[in-house]
């Protein structure tokens, strides 16, 4: 009999992971008032100027470690009942006044959120519906190319929301996110933009 190989050329593309570590100071100093459940709070952030690294995807792992600057900025919190028992307020938001050169930190971040929660007949249903809006900055990321970290994210807003029931011990969920179809969503040059996602599961945890 006759054997025939066939070879077949793969084009591969080899992404090295470097052991460098990426290495930066800082601290946080802040406050949190609580009061007749009410929560507020507040504080200053700053970073080192040190090394930073690329996480190692494909869409960076080509590009090689650089130093970065200080880099100072404030947050704030707040989580407040609003009129109806379980609905309440929520809120997150912080700010950069210089990122410098430090990929991937946006130079503001927040979130807020109107969330209905609470616990009916006796603690066996709980179900959470929560309707919340993003905020993310213009962000340092890498180019078209992934060769330089010297494009610019743009800033963009999105709508999610979350129903999640629990009865007993059985607990599903399911979620949207940029409900609204935000096209203007693009994390990095070259990608599609945020479409809407749907994510939902299911979980159960029995005892004897």
């Amino acid at each position: 009999g006759v054997v025939q190989v066939d070879t077949v050329q793969v084009d591969t593309t080899v992404y090295s992971y470097p052991a460098v570590a990426s290495g930066s100071g800082g601290f946080r100093l802040g406050a949190e008032w609580s009061a007749n459940d009410f929560i507020v709070g507040a504080a200053l952030i700053h970073l080192r100027d040190g090394t930073a690294v690329p996480f190692g995807t494909p869409f960076d792992s080509a590009l090689e470690p650089l130093a970065v600057d200080d880099a100072s900025g404030v947050e704030t919190y707040f989580s407040v009942p609003v009129v109806l028992q379980g609905l309440r307020l929520e809120g997150a938001y912080s700010r950069w006044s210089d990122v410098g050169s430090r990929p991937y930190l946006p130079v503001e971040a927040g979130r807020v959120a109107l969330v209905l929660h609470d616990l009916y007949y006796d603690g066996q249903f709980e179900p959470t519906l929560r309707v919340e809006g993003v905020r993310r900055g213009s962000t340092i990321v890498p180019d078209v190319d992934g060769n330089t970290f010297t494009a610019s994210s743009p800033a963009y807003n999105i709508l999610n929301l979350l129903v999640q029931i629990r009865i007993q011990d059985v607990q599903a969920y399911i979620g949207w996110q940029n409900v609204l179809n935000n096209v203007q969503a693009v994390d990095l040059p070259g990608l599609h933009p945020r479409f809407p996602r749907m994510m939902y599961g299911v979980s159960w945890d029995f005892h004897n």
